[in-house]
């Protein structure tokens, strides 16, 4: 049986996103931990693109009833995606990150915290090994109230736009705690799904479902609390919308604690400071989460590493004298998102040399 989940360890590798295969086998341990033997021997049938039940009988060579009920539960558990079109239900590869980890927010528990934790380090070389980040930085919306707003950076925009919301926990935040690290910021519904990924994630008991003004009270909530705006790094649907922080989150923390520049794609602006209004509090200091503000001690006035800044925003929201302010990038500066989700896998397949999903449909 071990050799089945050496299989599907070796598909999910596959995949843009990749999936760490340390030595030890912690790759192995945490999908015995989600899937059973007879699950990852039909996951590894499943690509990015979805399939119908009948075509996957083909593939499988199990009975189209009994394995409609099989990847039904498999998709119930949120080890794999599912989608219906015409009513019909049919299934995909869910990547590792972001899905397979996202989708166990609500049975997270202290085994399997310890069991992602061990394939941590190998998801941030993942991150490292691209230039296109799939997650990107929108500014904090109370950040922008005098500010020239590109549309796409705008996350009150992203979910008025949005066919469909759900609602759900932050799960870094619940594994860190549940791993006794971590910090006191909200993990309970601060995060979202949209589009077709709330449709999943409603239909699966991951998250509920929630309205525009829910969603917008989620955004004032996250920014009060110094968390920082991720969605995926595509023009269109966001797909995953989330309200992260530098000790918890798993992209955050590749980019603060590991420097690892491509964790995130920075938004269009950076903060800039007016040195005659600032009055060295310190305040925007201790909110930056990537640590690019400090205190020049000559002057004691706010210095800002324009190079390192991600635009998040959260130090205009803590400046009492209104010393800071976002400054839109120059044009030959700024680097669109890709417009899709396809358009983004499809590019970070090319940089890692991970194509076999598009060669092989």
């Amino acid at each position: 049986m071990h050799h089945m989940y050496q299989h599907l360890s070796e598909h999910l590798a596959k995949h843009p996103a990749g999936f760490p295969r340390p030595a030890g086998g912690h790759d192995i341990e945490f999908l015995k931990k989600l899937f059973t033997g007879e699950e990852a021997e039909i996951a590894v049938h499943l690509t990015p693109r979805p399939q119908s039940v009948a075509r996957l009988s083909e593939k499988t060579r199990i009975a189209a009833d009994e394995l409609g009920k099989i990847l039904a539960r498999m998709a119930d558990k949120g080890v794999i995606f599912e989608t219906k079109k015409g009513g019909e239900p049919r299934y995909s590869l869910a990547p590792f990150v972001p899905g397979i980890y996202e989708f166990q927010v609500r049975n997270i528990d202290e085994e399997l915290a310890h069991a992602f934790e061990n394939l941590y380090p190998g998801l941030v070389e993942e991150f490292a090994s691209v230039k296109t980040p799939w997650m990107r930085v929108l500014p904090a919306e109370q950040s922008l109230i005098s500010t020239e707003v590109v549309p796409y950076e705008k996350a009150s925009e992203v979910i008025i736009k949005a066919k469909a919301i759900a609602i759900t926990d932050c799960i870094c935040r619940k594994e860190q705690k549940l791993l006794g690290h971590g910090c006191a910021r909200p993990k309970d519904s601060i995060c979202m799904y949209l589009d077709y990924w709330a449709d999943f994630a409603i239909d699966k008991g991951i998250g509920q479902r929630g309205t525009v003004e829910d969603a917008l009270k989620i955004i004032k909530r996250a920014e009060d609390a110094g968390l920082v705006h991720l969605g995926m790094n595509t023009k269109d649907s966001l797909s995953g919308f989330c309200q992260c922080c530098p000790c918890c989150c798993g992209v955050m923390r590749a980019l603060a604690q590991y420097d690892v520049k491509s964790a995130v794609a920075k938004s269009d602006y950076y903060s800039a400071v007016d040195i005659d209004v600032c009055t060295g509090c310190e305040a925007c200091v201790s909110i930056c989460p990537v640590k690019a503000i400090s205190i020049d001690r000559k002057n004691e006035k706010a210095v800002i590493k324009t190079e390192d800044c991600i635009g998040c925003g959260l130090c205009i929201m803590e400046c009492a004298p209104g010393a800071l302010a976002l400054v839109l990038k120059k044009k030959d500066e700024i680097v669109p998102p890709p417009n899709s989700w396809q358009e983004m896998w499809g590019a970070i397949a090319l940089e890692k040399n991970k194509t076999y999903f598009f060669d092989n449909q």
